[in-house]
């Protein structure tokens, strides 16, 4: 088929079903809309089944785009605002050490850090202190406050208020007072917070690296939910409770699959809710499997109906597709059919039917 549409799907079928009088019990496919209305069309909607691999599938890759949105929420954000942070430092460097003074009130220059974000929220604290310390004009009252902010500095349980404090106090005069040890002071000021900025997103990318290995936990089904990986998800979900929405969601999907036949309700599929909190391809997901519920279902069934079938046929049959492909792709299509055939056999461990040329 040159292009794998419903027209060309409803073709091919009807050719295996007039000419070769292939009537089988029912047709696995994806949620391809050319396969379901191409089935439907030739052998009827009763013998379109979908298979759990893609399933599954749908839904967790949804999740997946969730948990993506999650984290950037959570920490690219965060780490954005510290950026915002080096940035003003930066202009503000270039800018006193021009003029040896700065163009207007530096606490209007503070972005807003969202509340919620600890370590954000703890550089915004100290940036404005000494932003209002740098806005004092006099170089006595200037290192007066100073020694005051490094002594509550140290006074403070915050390991790196306490750095800080050490940080800034190699760097101070030792002698008397000019304008040029305040000048110097002030610039290594700047300095120094943006050493804090540097440093206080190295906790933040360590935890979103933790968060993207650990994130795959919500997707274990509980036949292969072995100790290790239980603690590990305990631990991720007690970290980030609102994440359990997705485990119960993954956990209701497989459990078409887990559950005895006789203990599976029709209506599993058709009692998911969805969340206003879900992505557009989330909600996209469970509407595509509601629409589908027969089709899924009827998959399950078959199997139940069928027990011998080998294991491999009831998941995903996907790299048949590919070993298939594999044969067409090499050589440019140039190959004569003898030679796909053999290919074809070797490559599948079957007998291959040609009904290419009918179509």
């Amino acid at each position: 088929m040159g292009v794998e549409g419903e027209a060309e799907v409803t073709r091919a079928l009807q050719y295996l079903k007039d000419i070769k009088h292939i009537e089988p019990e029912i047709i696995v496919h994806d949620f391809f809309a050319a396969d379901c209305k191409g089935t439907a069309n030739v052998y009827g909607e009763e013998k379109s089944a979908i298979d759990p691999f893609h399933v599954m599938q749908e839904v967790n890759r949804a999740i997946v785009k969730d948990l993506v949105h999650f984290r950037k929420r959570l920490f690219s954000t965060e780490l954005h605002e510290l950026q915002t942070l080096t940035t003003i430092i930066n202009k503000l460097q270039k800018q006193f050490k021009k003029l040896n003074s700065f163009s207007q009130p530096l606490l209007q220059l503070l972005p807003i850090i969202d509340p919620t974000h600890n370590i954000g929220q703890f550089c915004l604290k100290i940036t404005k202190t000494i932003f209002a310390l740098i806005e004092s004009a006099d170089p006595t009252i200037f290192f007066d406050r100073l020694n005051q902010i490094l002594t509550d500095f140290h006074q403070d349980s915050h390991l790196a208020l306490k750095a800080f404090a050490m940080a800034v106090e190699d760097h101070l005069p030792k002698h008397s007072i000019t304008e040029k040890n305040y000048s110097r002071t002030i610039m290594d000021l700047l300095k120094k917070l943006k050493t804090l900025y540097n440093e206080s997103r190295k906790p933040i990318k360590a935890q979103q690296s933790k968060f993207s290995k650990r994130k795959w936990a919500l997707f274990y089904q509980p036949n292969k939910l072995t100790v290790d990986r239980a603690k590990m998800l305990t631990k991720f979900l007690t970290q980030y409770p609102t994440l359990q929405q997705y485990r119960d969601l993954t956990l209701t999907i497989g459990s078409i699959y887990r559950l005895p036949l006789p203990l599976l309700k029709d209506q599993i599929i058709d009692d998911l809710q969805i969340q206003e909190n879900w992505g557009e391809e989330l909600k996209t997901a469970i509407m595509t499997l509601k629409k589908n519920r027969d089709s899924i279902l009827r998959f399950r069934a078959f199997f139940e109906k069928y027990p011998k079938l080998p294991k491999k046929c009831r998941a995903n049959t996907e790299y048949l597709n590919l070993k298939l492909k594999k044969v067409f792709q090499s050589g440019l299509y140039l190959k004569g059919w003898d030679r796909l055939e053999n290919e074809l056999e070797l490559q599948m461990g079957g007998e291959i039917r040609n009904f290419l040329t009918a179509l």
